[in-house]
């Protein structure tokens, strides 16, 4: 005992003896969780076009181009002009740090829409196969994107994915883009209009 008092006492004098901590005192460690996916909205590219540098915005369980507003209940009171998503596991959701999630699908016709919780997508519909490209951009299953305006001039354009139909649902005038990603450095948590 002597001697383990005399060897802490030459280490403190020598300023190598911290405090070791008490664990009846502290707290325990914070369990690890998974980080938080990587935010992101979506732009579009089409050079001398009405949708050049257009965003994805959701609403009404379907994205679009030029929508004047999506109805999103969002944290804060904000309201994105913009939709934020995130991937996991080869599914692309919009971002809320809330339940019930909003996960995006495309149908066999090449539709785009998202539904709620536990709705169930249509039956041609598939959830898995998103993912984004060495140069940044969006993807499902390797396919592309087009937009197609609506009836009247103010009408925001549907998106939809680039699948061999050239009318997609009788649409006219529908226009293939590129879908560039980019980071949202502090995404707003928001709940889309089903």
């Amino acid at each position: 005992m002597l001697f383990k008092s005399l060897f802490i006492s030459q280490l403190a004098t020598a300023g190598l003896v911290y405090r070791i901590p008490n664990p009846s005192t502290n707290p325990p460690p914070r369990p690890i969780s998974e980080p938080a996916p990587e935010a992101f909205s979506v732009l579009t590219l089409r050079s001398a076009s009405a949708i050049h540098f257009n965003e994805f915005n959701a609403a009404d369980s379907g994205i679009f181009l030029q929508l004047a507003d999506s109805k999103a209940t969002c944290d804060g009171g904000e309201t994105p002009n913009a939709a934020t998503f995130y991937l996991k596991d080869g599914e692309l959701f919009l971002y809320s740090t809330k339940e019930p999630a909003q996960k995006v699908f495309s149908t066999t016709g090449g539709k785009l829409g998202y539904v709620t919780g536990d709705q169930a997508p249509p039956s041609d519909a598939k959830v898995i196969g998103w993912s984004i490209d060495s140069d940044g951009n969006l993807n499902s299953d390797g396919a592309g994107f087009i937009a197609c305006p609506g009836s009247e001039s103010d009408d925001p354009w549907t998106v939809w994915v680039n699948v061999p139909i050239p009318r997609p649902i009788g649409n006219e005038n529908c226009l293939g883009f590129t879908t560039r990603t980019n980071t949202v450095e502090d995404p707003v948590s928001c709940q889309y209009t089903k």
